[in-house]
């Protein structure tokens, strides 16, 4: 849907979809020997590993807001900004 309308290809979309599933996998094959070494890192308390891991996401979900935008919204908006000022 919204990846064809900003004009990628199907090829481009494919990939793009390919790749995430592919991050996802592999973020579940390595997350199991991640809490393992976490555990026993932190004394064996699984719960405060698992509370680690589970406060990463919505960390980064956080820090996100504060990214500066570069879609191409934002290049519509630079582009209309700049045909203003000439």
């Amino acid at each position: 849907g919204t990846a064809f309308k900003l004009g990628h290809s199907k090829r481009v979309v494919s990939v793009g979809v390919g790749m995430i599933y592919s991050a996802i996998g592999l973020a579940g094959a390595l997350a199991s020997g991640l809490i393992g070494f976490m555990i026993d890192a932190l004394g064996g308390d699984i719960r405060l590993a698992l509370s680690i891991c589970s406060a990463s996401p919505l960390i980064f979900g956080v820090l996100m807001i504060f990214l500066p935008e570069r879609g191409s919204k934002w290049m519509a908006k630079q582009q209309l900004a700049a045909k203003k000022n000439v």
